[in-house]
C-alpha cells in the first residue's frame, strides 16, 4: 500500500462550507456533527491532504445510540461514518483517521472503542479487523435505521444491516 501523508484534525467552523463542497452528498449531516462537536459530545475529524479535505469520521464519545449495543455497552465511544474520498481509497487514510480516533479515546481513559459496520460493506469489516476490532456475536445483526433529508427537502427514513465491532485498547 502506497500510504500518503495526511494531517487529522477536528473541524473548524470556517471550513462546514469546503467540507459541504468536497462531501455534498452528506451535506444533511456536516451541520448537525459539527454542533456534537461544539457540545463536547464528539470529535469530527477530518483528513487533509495539500489543504483539501479527503476523508472524514465522527466520534462520538457517549457510545451508539443503536440498541442493544447503547444498553450493554457502557463507557465505549462509538466511531460512526468512516468516509475517504474514493481516488485515495487504499492508502491509508482510513487507517490513519481510526488511529487518530483511538489515540483521542486512550487520552480520555477509555479502555475500548466500538463501530458498526454493514454486513455487506465487506471490505470496510476487513480494514476494521485488520485494525484490531472484533466482531461482537451476541448482539447478531442489527437494523440500524437513521433519517436523512432529501434534495427536496422532505425527509426519508434509511436502514441497513449492521454487526457491531469492539477493539479493547491498551
Amino acid at each position: 500500500m502506497n500510504r500518503i501523508d495526511v494531517v487529522i484534525r477536528s473541524l473548524g467552523q470556517a471550513e462546514l462550507s469546503l467540507i459541504k463542497d468536497v462531501f455534498s452528498n452528506e451535506n444533511y449531516w456536516h451541520d448537525s456533527r459539527y454542533e456534537q462537536q461544539v457540545n463536547g459530545e464528539a470529535e469530527y475529524l477530518f483528513a487533509w491532504l495539500d489543504g483539501s479535505p479527503i476523508g472524514h469520521l465522527l466520534l462520538l464519545w457517549n457510545g451508539t445510540s443503536d440498541e442493544p449495543v447503547a444498553s450493554d455497552l457502557k463507557n465505549c465511544p462509538h466511531i460512526q461514518n468512516l468516509c475517504v474520498l474514493e481516488k485515495h481509497r487504499r492508502k491509508g487514510v482510513g487507517t490513519t483517521l481510526m488511529e487518530c480516533a483511538e489515540t483521542l479515546a486512550k487520552e480520555r481513559g477509555f479502555t475500548r472503542i466500538g463501530l458498526s459496520v454493514g454486513t455487506e460493506n465487506l471490505t470496510a469489516k476487513k480494514l476494521y479487523e485488520r485494525l484490531g476490532y472484533v466482531e461482537q456475536t451476541s448482539f447478531g445483526i442489527i437494523i440500524a435505521s437513521w433519517i436523512v433529508v432529501n434534495e427536496d427537502g422532505q425527509s426519508e427514513e434509511n436502514s441497513a444491516s449492521i454487526v457491531y465491532m469492539v477493539k479493547a485498547m491498551s
